[in-house]
């Protein structure tokens, strides 16, 4: 079984390119607020672990908080041990 530590968890982001035949009318993580990013979230080295899409601020930020917070807790872990 996998050590969990051993996934590196990343999400890039960036604004989306102004073409209006192009961009999501909408998010496509929450589906009603508008696009504002294209988004790539990875889980380790593995490219079929790769999430793509484009978001709206709100959802963008919420996966910050939740990769902030499984970080939190792997340290919370390694302390503990």
């Amino acid at each position: 079984m996998p050590n969990p530590h051993d996934f590196h968890q990343n999400v890039l982001f960036s604004t989306i390119k102004l073409d209006p035949e192009k961009v999501p009318r909408r998010c496509m993580v929450c589906g009603s607020n508008p696009s504002l990013f294209e988004y790539q979230r990875h889980a380790g080295s593995d490219p079929r672990c790769k999430k793509m899409g484009s978001c709206c601020t709100a959802c963008a930020f919420n996966m910050l908080l939740q990769l902030a917070d499984e970080e939190t807790r792997e340290w919370a872990a390694l302390a503990a041990a």
